[in-house]
């Protein structure tokens, strides 16, 4: 990693501000932990119920996940809005219908080849969770480990499961400007699992 990249955004504490409109630095790990997640907390459901698709008709029809009773139909472009539906609703809805040129996923989407082809070129240094990117990256050197994890990799995608491993991520707030430690300034990136990542990146 390039060192100078990243020099001066790092930090062991925040500022916050407290009653008397003085900001103060918490460095305290403990009490750090429980300002962070606080402050995710209020940024992940500032938006919940302003959202038309999770009320009404439109969350009988959809579903929280997209696995409602209607979700093919807004897919093929043949959903009908309920009564009330906003325009910016109805725009979303027609802007999700499957593409004319769409072709389902094959079942063997993502070859050995290219997946070893694929993990060559990822950058090590990436944040991930309990794997780092290098882990899978050395894993391709020996074709038997290589195989296996390829394997692991790709069975979720092709018998639609999810791994319990994929189901936690790690949210970290990072210093977007340096110097800039106040914890309103601070932006909130949620690392997956490599793998995970990567499959993502194979399915896009």
């Amino acid at each position: 990693m390039d060192e100078t990249k990243n020099k001066g955004f790092s930090t062991s504490g925040v500022l916050i501000n407290t009653d008397n409109g003085i900001k103060r630095f918490v460095s305290d790990r403990s009490t750090l932990e429980g300002i962070l997640i606080s402050e995710n907390e209020k940024k992940f459901h500032q938006t919940e119920g302003q959202c038309p698709l999770h009320e009404g008709s439109l969350l009988r029809d959809i579903g929280l996940c997209g696995t409602g009773p209607m979700s093919e139909s807004i897919l093929n472009g043949s959903y009908q809005a309920p009564p009330g539906t906003t325009r910016p609703t109805k725009t979303f809805l027609k802007a999700c219908q499957r593409p004319s040129n769409y072709m389902p996923l094959s079942y063997d989407f993502l070859s050995y080849a290219h997946y070893r082809k694929a993990w060559a070129s990822v950058r090590e240094n990436t944040g991930s969770g309990k794997l780092h990117f290098g882990h899978w990256k050395a894993g391709i050197l020996n074709d038997t480990i290589g195989h296996a994890e390829w394997t692991l990799t790709t069975l979720p995608a092709k018998h639609g499961f999810s791994p319990i491993v994929w189901q936690t991520a790690t949210d970290v707030m990072i210093v977007k400007k340096a110097g800039e430690l106040d914890l309103d300034r601070l932006q909130t990136i949620v690392l997956y699992e490599a793998d995970y990542n990567f499959l993502n990146k194979c399915l896009g």
